[in-house]
């Protein structure tokens, strides 16, 4: 059965929410969390993750830091760094557990962040958050 888009959104849109409350960014991103929220800072390292991005002086809509995060978030960004170049982290530990509580397979989240999904595996296993593959029979 197909959800129509709009609905189909919306549910992402919860699962995202959710997913953001119960893994907030990690201290290397709170310079963007704290000035531009939790959403947008996703957004951020996602299309510019790994690389320095010029935060405009003077934002508008056509900018393609704006077209990332809108207009509002980036204008904070403008006040805080007009002018100047940021780094953005990749953050793929905090993105592996994010996508994963969305609901996300391992293979989903093994392209979205070009990697093996034993990479994945592992980051979630070192974090707590795979179950074991089978109940020991001992226990």
């Amino acid at each position: 059965m197909t959800l129509p888009p709009r609905l189909a959104a919306a549910m992402a849109a919860d699962r995202r929410a959710a997913a953001l409350a119960q893994h907030p960014p990690p201290a290397e991103l709170d310079y963007l969390a704290d000035r531009i929220g939790p959403e947008a800072t996703l957004a951020v390292v996602e299309q510019f993750g790994g690389t320095r991005i010029p935060i405009p002086r003077h934002p508008n809509q056509g900018s393609k830091l704006a077209r990332a995060i809108g207009l509002a978030a980036t204008q904070a960004l403008s006040e805080w760094r007009g002018g100047e170049d940021v780094k953005i982290p990749l953050a793929k530990v905090w993105r592996i557990r994010l996508y994963r509580a969305e609901g996300c397979s391992y293979t989903e989240i093994a392209r979205r962040l070009g990697m093996g999904e034993s990479a994945v595996h592992k980051h979630l296993q070192l974090s707590g958050q795979t179950r074991p593959a089978q109940a020991s029979l001992f226990d």
